[in-house]
């Protein structure tokens, strides 16, 4: 039988001991402590906000390098950024694709009510408790973090196709000053296809346009995408994925906003609240965001292709809606007579989808609108497009561009 080996100690080591533990003893007796009572050590805590700050602030400044090292390479982030960008939104978007809803809205409702929470937590111990001070600086330390690793993220996976060489360069159109001669050709061009396809439009029992659920709508943008696909080289790799409702549609209302895009669930999340005629272009719209047109005016343009090269008559109605609109609106600014002649040749279905559409704008205008509208404007500005909100109607110099290249008109 092995036994333990006695560990043999000398009289001084033992009488060290004896007064040590004596000294605790005594220690214990002057002031009684639990170790749940024992205040936490101030120095371990705040090294832990001190480094979720140092991160946090290495994280920004990565970011940030990397976005002002790739904006001097705009041919760089269109040849091949965007492509990687592509494939990572659908890596990731492919994770949500089974959610019938928009994981990104749920996702931003958690995390607001998760910040309120530690906010109202804080404060509740601040007031209980000593160290106030400490327990801020962890709670800012932690948000901080949290956003610097959000802020990467897009930074890294999809921000710096807002400094590509444009959606002009990549599909070889040349984008200069037109004369409202060419306006006027390319919106008659416009009406003409209106005029077509309103003929081919199914109708429900009552004669209106059966326009089907958002799931159907929703089925068209992707088809329409996976049509421009095939079509064109530049958009050969794009794998569209299914667009989701969003379930605060009504307050998207409010703010003026028919859809929005964030990267980092890969989701193209549109507002189901307001007319159908505007809905699939919508849908194509932030599916073209998805696909690495970051500029509004490019994504708008990357729709109206996809529902240019759709064989749903749907699609296509809804994309020439669109492209009438912004090309009749510029061409009221340098001539009215020419644009109300347009107007008069739209087929009576289109008069009466714009009338549905300013009436149901209409009753949205207000405060909430404006301030909404300001904080896209500036975040557009921030984000490479000087015109902010405006930016969304130069599409028609690319509808212009595309119209010359396609139809050889002489100017």
């Amino acid at each position: 039988m092995n036994y333990p080996e006695e560990k043999t100690r000398t009289v001084g080591e033992t009488e060290s001991a004896e007064n040590t533990a004596a000294e605790s003893v005594a220690t214990s007796a002057e002031a009684p402590a639990t170790a749940a009572e024992a205040p936490a050590n101030p120095r371990r805590r705040l090294g832990g906000s001190a480094k979720r700050l140092v991160a946090a602030v290495a994280l920004i400044a990565l970011s940030l390098g990397f976005l002002l090292i790739t904006a001097q390479f705009p041919e760089w982030i269109s040849t091949s950024y965007k492509h990687f960008s592509r494939f990572v939104i659908h890596a990731v978007g492919t994770l949500f694709a089974a959610a019938p809803f928009s994981v990104v809205e749920w996702l931003i409702y958690i995390a607001i009510a998760s910040v309120l929470a530690a906010i109202v937590v804080t404060i509740v111990r601040s007031i209980r408790h000593k160290h106030a001070l400490r327990r801020w600086a962890a709670l800012g330390s932690g948000l901080l973090l949290a956003a610097s690793m959000i802020f990467s993220m897009f930074a890294f996976c999809w921000a710096p196709n807002y400094r590509s060489a444009g959606l002009a360069y990549e599909l070889g159109l040349e984008v200069r000053e037109r004369s409202g001669d060419t306006l006027a050709a390319a919106l008659s061009e416009i009406v003409d296809e209106m005029n077509e396809v309103v003929t081919e439009l199914p109708a429900d029992e009552r004669g209106a346009v059966d326009w089907g659920g958002f799931g159907d709508q929703s089925t068209a943008a992707r088809r329409a995408w996976q049509a421009l696909a095939e079509e064109n080289e530049f958009f050969a790799d794009c794998t569209p994925l299914w667009t989701k409702p969003v379930a605060a549609s009504r307050a998207l209302s409010h703010a003026g906003l028919t859809g929005i895009f964030l990267p980092f669930t890969g989701e193209a999340n549109v507002n189901a609240d307001f007319p159908d005629s505007g809905r699939i272009f919508t849908m194509a719209h932030e599916t073209a965001h998805a696909m690495g047109c970051a500029a509004e005016n490019e994504a708008n343009f990357a729709a109206l292709l996809a529902c240019r090269a759709s064989d749903d008559p749907l699609a296509r109605y809804s994309g020439l809606l669109a492209a009438f609109s912004y090309c009749y609106n510029a061409l009221c600014s340098v001539d009215r007579e020419a644009a109300y002649e347009q107007w008069y040749r739209l087929p009576e279905r289109a008069i009466d989808d714009y009338h549905e559409r300013g009436e149901y704008w209409a009753r949205f205008e207000g405060e909430i609108q404006k301030v909404a509208t300001s904080v896209n404007d500036a975040y557009l500005k921030a984000m490479n497009q000087p015109s902010g909100v405006k930016s969304y109607g130069e599409v028609v110099d690319l509808i212009l561009a595309d119209f010359v290249a396609r139809t050889g008109y002489s100017e």
